[in-house]
């Protein structure tokens, strides 16, 4: 359990001085996680629609959310697992963004590759994504760098289904992810695209290197 009171910055307007929150976390089973959030008004950014640039801070009144995670792993053999994830959400406000259903489905290969690299592996994934419609989706406003709100249509359901193709040698990772649709933003989770906003479709090729655990 959480509670805090934060004050609000300057550049937020003046209509809410102080925000109060609470959180609660509880998790029944291994694979299961059930948690609550209410908040007191806060400021928020508020837009006309996708391509207004002119966002405005208001004050949103105060919300509620109850989610409810489910998350499952199946070892099928030595180097193939299946992995699948469950989210159901309400909430109070459209304005949280947050879709009221999100699954996901991926089949991963993964295995050492001997001889050739030390710690070297290589690792395949082919994941499915969906979810259902009726929420807004938060707009981001580049001049300012955050998420704002927009009344605009709600999102209808939808989806993604993307492979990837990765190499492990020791602390770099470099692979290959193919995608059929635009990832700018899936429901339910943090903002995910590194370069807003991406292509509907893509092929694109990443190099990282991992200094900490």
């Amino acid at each position: 359990m959480e509670l805090a009171q934060r004050w609000t910055m300057p550049w937020q307007g003046s209509a809410v001085l102080h925000v109060r929150s609470g959180a609660l976390e509880v998790k029944p089973w291994e694979q299961l996680i059930v948690r609550a959030q209410v908040s007191s008004s806060d400021p928020m950014l508020s837009v006309v629609d996708w391509s207004d640039a002119s966002a405005t801070w208001v004050a949103r009144d105060s919300w509620a959310m109850l989610g409810v995670d489910w998350k499952g792993r199946v070892n099928l053999s030595r180097n193939w697992s299946v992995r699948a994830l469950a989210q159901g959400r309400w909430a109070s406000s459209p304005e949280l963004g947050l879709a009221p259903g999100y699954g996901e489905l991926g089949l991963v290969y993964s295995a050492k590759v001997p001889n050739l690299y030390p710690g070297m592996r290589v690792q395949l994934e082919l994941q499915g994504q969906g979810w259902t419609g009726g929420w807004q989706r938060p707009v981001w406003v580049a001049e300012k760098g955050l998420f704002g709100y927009s009344q605009g249509d709600p999102m209808p359901a939808g989806g993604l289904v993307h492979a990837a193709a990765m190499v492990y040698l020791g602390e770099a990772q470099l692979g290959v992810i193919a995608q059929n649709a635009n990832q700018g933003w899936v429901p339910n989770t943090v903002f995910v695209a590194q370069n807003y906003p991406v292509p509907p479709a893509t092929l694109r090729w990443f190099l990282r290197w991992r200094m900490f655990e």
